[in-house]
């Protein structure tokens, strides 16, 4: 805290030192010390009956499990390289579905993101993955030429 009061407008001035706690004063406990407060001890005073605690057994605290609400805490996180041309091709996605929906109607409505069109992909994919022949495939281009013919 600083030195400012209602008199001291002073924002550098040093804040006065609290005076120190006074020491208890400690007496031995002698066989006279003690005889001393015994008889020096009121009975009247309320005096603090201490009754033994119950035992309780020990629980130890259950984990909880937080269940988030957000459905992207189910996903696991993947990092994929990609080209600019398809980066800058799926945000064009994003950005048509986003500015192409009604204005009104937010019931049950979700944003599409660059990893939601992703997940659509993959999830197609992966349902008609059977239909294209996977044997012998040299390189991506050969695996591009395949997926093209899963889609005509």
């Amino acid at each position: 805290m600083s030195g400012l009061d209602a008199k001291n407008f002073d924002l550098f001035s040093k804040k006065p030192k609290a005076a120190p706690p006074k020491p208890i004063e400690v007496k031995p406990a002698t066989p006279v010390n003690v005889q001393k407060a015994v008889e020096e001890f009121d009975a009247e005073e309320e005096v603090v009956v201490k009754a033994p605690v119950k035992k309780v057994a020990q629980i130890a605290p259950k984990k909880v499990q937080v269940q988030s609400k957000a459905k992207f805490d189910t996903f696991v996180p993947v990092t994929t390289r990609i080209s600019q041309e398809e980066y800058m091709g799926l945000k064009g996605v994003e950005n048509t579905i986003m500015r192409s929906r009604t204005k009104g109607n937010t019931e049950g409505r979700e944003r599409i993101t660059f990893n939601s069109v992703m997940r659509c992909l993959i999830a197609n994919f992966l349902e008609n993955s059977e239909d294209i022949d996977l044997a012998e495939i040299n390189n991506e281009a050969e695996l591009n030429e395949r997926i093209k013919e899963m889609f005509n």
